[in-house]
């Protein structure tokens, strides 16, 4: 994970001019289950309900703020059937630094998430590099271009169109800056780590393991400077376990609906009607996921654009609404940036006049 790149309210009645019930909400340009044609629509009022739209199953994905599947900069995923994941970790004995109790927090990384997804992403250890899904290396030096920046680790996920992530490799530096890596910073690392390897992009909030940056402290043990954590207690909040969860239930969704094997232009028909499920549940979080693998198929799916901004957009408005001002901005700013190419002109200006407001906190 790299340690890097990586309360003015003047008019604070526009974000909630679009809502019901207190909840944020556009206009909606929802996916007409009553038409055959794949890019037809019909305008549904916010906060409406489509008849037949299922209970969101869990609480937890409702809630924009409650994940941040919209914050995140990339979003992959596993296919089901790859599971368990098989995992190898490479001897470090030759790497100055390497402790072997790193490989003990590395398969503790592994448990802590299978245990959020309540067994539904699973690992197995192999004993060969060429039999693994998840590589484990531990170095001195990452790749050449993140040499001169604080990183203490990164990943390289490789993915394929319409099957998601099919390998990673994770390493991890045993020293950092001259200083040792305690085995509470591998901690830390390796669960940052494989949370990029399953899919994850990085939280815009700091108790998350998910966050960009971990602060770091300095220790003088046995004569040698270590790396510590802030806080020794890692473990994976909430919001990780959830946004997880969202990613591969809505992975779940996609799958389900590619495995009938229809042509392009049902498949995105029906991967919208999905969508807008989702939405009309509040799930704006799993409608992100499916609406940006529609897009993958047919970049021109005007109603998927359209709705996808939305998405975003109710997302944004619920962190404005809770005066989480720097995470509502970032992905207000993906609604802007798709409201520039789609949608009307009153609906940009609704998502502008939000962000605005969000400036200066």
């Amino acid at each position: 994970m790299k340690m890097r790149n990586r309360r003015a309210h003047l008019c604070a009645d526009r974000a909630t001019a679009l809502s019901c019930a207190g909840i944020p909400l556009l206009f909606l340009i929802l996916c007409s289950s009553l038409i055959s044609t794949a890019h037809s629509a019909c305008a549904a009022p916010a906060g409406r309900r489509l008849q037949g739209a299922a209970s969101a199953p869990d609480r937890l994905l409702q809630s924009p703020t409650d994940n941040y599947v919209a914050g995140m900069e990339f979003i992959e995923s596993w296919q089901s059937k790859r599971m368990p994941l098989k995992v190898y970790y490479k001897p470090g004995s030759d790497i100055p630094g390497f402790d072997p109790k790193y490989v003990d927090e590395a398969k503790a990384a592994c448990q802590e998430w299978t245990r959020a997804t309540e067994g539904k992403i699973s690992f197995q250890t192999v004993d060969e590099a060429k039999d693994a899904d998840i590589e484990f290396n531990w170095t001195t030096l990452l790749a050449p271009d993140l040499e001169h920046k604080m990183t203490l680790g990164a990943t390289w996920p490789d993915t394929v169109g319409g099957e998601g992530i099919v390998h990673a490799r994770i390493a991890i530096l045993t020293t950092l800056d001259k200083r040792h890596v305690s085995l509470q910073a591998m901690k830390w690392a390796a669960m940052h780590e494989l949370g990029h390897a399953l899919g994850l992009g990085h939280s815009l909030r700091p108790s998350d393991v998910m966050y960009k940056d971990v602060v770091i402290l300095s220790e003088v043990k046995g004569g040698d400077k270590e790396i510590l954590p802030t806080s020794p207690n890692i473990c994976l909040t909430s919001r990780d376990r959830t946004t997880m969860n969202v990613v591969y239930a809505a992975k779940k969704i996609i799958d389900d609906i590619r495995a009938k094997g229809l042509d392009k232009r049902n498949t995105c028909h029906d991967l919208c009607r999905a969508a807008a499920n989702c939405m009309t549940n509040g799930d704006s979080g799993s409608a992100i996921i499916v609406l940006n693998e529609i897009l993958r198929l047919d970049k021109t799916y005007s109603v998927a654009s359209e709705n996808l901004m939305a998405a975003y957009y109710n997302c944004g408005a619920a962190l404005y609404n809770k005066n989480l001002n720097a995470e509502a901005r970032q992905v207000l700013a993906k609604a802007i940036n798709i409201g520039k190419t789609v949608g009307d002109q009153n609906r940009l200006n609704a998502i502008v006049a939000v962000y605005r407001n969000c400036q200066g906190n």
